[in-house]
């Protein structure tokens, strides 16, 4: 292809992150060279993606991203805030992924303020 890509956008990276490739690097090799032929411009973005992918939910926020010097309890603190909000408060859905009890996820909750819904 004689196109010029040169970068994805933020929210297409996401999208990429945020998606499961069960068809393994092939899948994901061809979803790339679709976004590059249908793409306009330098970037690819969320609308080069095929339809079932522009419907993926962004799963990697700000919140993911570690900060030097951020101390452990603020980044458990919003990984669990995180989990709590994709799992719409499943309480044990968030213990079964963090692999911990509710016991001590509802301790973790009260120790970083995390209120409960």
């Amino acid at each position: 292809m004689n196109k010029n890509i040169r970068t994805i956008t933020d929210d297409a990276r996401q999208v990429f992150l945020a998606s499961h490739w069960p068809a393994n690097v092939r899948e994901l090799e061809n979803v790339i060279e679709r976004a590059v032929a249908v793409s306009i411009g330098e970037k690819i973005t969320r609308c080069d993606l095929p339809s079932h992918l522009q419907k993926t939910k962004n799963t990697h926020t700000a919140k993911n991203i570690i900060h030097p010097g951020q101390s452990l309890k603020k980044l458990e603190a919003a990984h669990i805030r995180e989990l709590l909000d994709k799992e719409d408060m499943n309480y044990a859905k968030v213990a079964e992924v963090l692999g911990i009890s509710r016991t001590t996820l509802w301790r973790k909750m009260k120790e970083y303020d995390i209120a409960k819904s």
